[in-house]
């Protein structure tokens, strides 16, 4: 390991970019190492993995963060710790068999949480998260079918994102950021008239007229007959009275 390139004003520097909400592969590429090397430094030095945890809780509200990191905050120690030597395995030729011994010691519930992760680092493609874990496609759709754990873990995942949504959202409200402020105004204060919709109320009977016609209607030809014939007797007596009161109406608008 090159911990020989570590240096003491180091400390201030990454508590400073993880402050700032910078991932660890970033916060390595800052420093000028490579990010197995990072995960060592923090092994070896106590005193930076507390550095970098400290920047995160004390992480500036004005600066965004991204959604793995966030997930990332919410794993437990032991998981941050196997997420990270899973990142230190890939960079070495046989990387594929260290992981697959550290998935043997932790279970199939620790590789399950970190191809969550991984969802999440990855933009959620799965092919990428089960390809960086070495968990095979049918294993994968195995958890899917047969295992309720892990679709309450998805759900988790699921919720946390939208928790993650829901605070960037409010933080860009909180910034005075326009288009935030109105989308906020439009649907959290609808009934203060800051809708663009204008929502009527409806009581009582909707009443519908339909056209059926005769010949959709399973008679027979005598039938149908008998049918049009009574429409039309109907409809030439409305119309005879419809003539009617029309002379009348005529007769009282002339007068006598």
């Amino acid at each position: 390991m090159p911990i020989s390139k570590f240096e003491n004003t180091m400390y201030v520097t990454a508590y400073e970019l993880a402050r700032d909400g910078l991932p660890d592969k970033q916060i390595a590429q800052a420093l000028g190492v490579a990010q197995n090397t990072l995960v060592a430094w923090c092994r070896y030095r106590p005193a930076l993995a507390d550095a970098l945890a400290r920047g995160r809780r004390h992480r500036d509200p004005g600066n965004e963060l991204t959604f793995h990191q966030y997930i990332y905050d919410h794993l437990s120690p032991n998981l941050k710790d196997l997420w990270d030597e899973i990142n230190e395995c890939e960079e070495l030729e046989n990387g594929m068999e260290r992981m697959e011994a550290l998935f043997k010691y932790h279970g199939k519930r620790a590789r399950q949480h970190l191809f969550v992760y991984s969802l999440t680092q990855s933009m959620f493609n799965i092919s990428q998260s089960l390809r960086k874990l070495g968990i095979p496609r049918k294993t994968y759709e195995g958890w899917c079918a047969n295992d309720p754990e892990f679709h309450e873990l998805m759900d988790e995942i699921h919720w946390h994102k939208k928790n993650f949504f829901e605070q960037a959202f409010i933080g860009r409200v909180a910034c005075g950021d326009t288009a935030a402020v109105i989308h906020a105004v439009k649907t959290k204060c609808r009934d203060r008239g800051y809708s663009e919709k204008i929502e009527i109320e409806h009581t009582g009977t909707l009443q519908h007229e339909h056209t059926i016609r005769i010949v959709d209607l399973d008679l027979d030809l005598e039938t149908r007959k008998k049918v049009l014939d009574a429409l039309r007797a109907k409809q030439q007596a409305l119309d005879a009275l419809r003539a009617k009161q029309q002379g009348a109406l005529v007769d009282l608008c002339q007068g006598p």
